[in-house]
């Protein structure tokens, strides 16, 4: 079982039922007049089956390994921390530590009872498989560039409504949201590689939540 890292406005969608696709980069970037040759299925070494193939006019300059393969069953990682609370009374009174996960909003407003002793939140890459709630089934997985998205990738990505309310009216209102949410997980150093504007290509993994 492999961890996938996501930011808390996605787990929110994620919980909610909206989000069933994730766009990872692909690394190392192929040269921009490549194209991609599809998965290794076959090979004299045995390491490259698996991997995505990239070249130009019939040639394979490059490989990439995928990040999962479909029937993987994925936990995801989320920002989240311990918190403890005062149970009983008397000889029985003890602390319980319980987990938290910054997605689930009542939790802060919870804490502000004196019963409760807040942690503080870890960053999702610190979260140990025994602490993650939500399990993804891999259903498909495939490469592309980033601009190819369509409107219902969009929306299967979690995108639904326009920054002035209400659901999406056009593809315009569903990039321009994407390409903000897609840039502020990426680096500012490495923007001119894999941000937005760059178009670079990425691996399109489909998933479904599953119970544990």
């Amino acid at each position: 079982m492999k961890p996938i890292l996501f930011k808390t406005e996605m787990v929110k969608a994620i919980l909610e039922g909206r989000k069933t696709q994730t766009r990872r980069v692909v690394k190392p970037q192929p040269v921009n007049n490549c194209k991609c040759f599809g998965t290794v299925t076959d090979s004299t070494d045995n390491k490259l089956i698996g991997q995505v193939g990239f070249g130009i006019e019939n040639c394979v300059k490059s490989y990439a390994k995928m990040p999962c393969q479909p029937g993987d069953t994925l936990y995801v990682r989320e920002t989240w921390k311990y918190y403890e609370k005062a149970v009983g009374c008397g000889k029985s009174f003890h602390v319980k530590k319980f987990l938290a996960y910054k997605a689930d909003e009542e939790i802060d407003t919870v804490q502000k009872s004196c019963e409760w002793y807040e942690g503080k939140w870890r960053p999702s890459i610190h979260m140990p498989r025994e602490a993650a709630r939500i399990f993804l089934k891999v259903t498909d997985v495939r490469v592309e560039r980033l601009w190819e998205m369509r409107l219902t990738d969009y929306a299967h990505e979690g995108i639904i409504a326009n920054p002035e309310g209400g659901f999406l009216r056009s593809k315009y209102d569903a990039s321009k949201q994407f390409q903000k949410l897609w840039d502020n997980t990426i680096k500012r150093q490495d923007l001119n590689c894999y941000g937005w504007d760059a178009n670079p290509w990425v691996f399109v993994v489909e998933f479904e939540k599953v119970s544990q």
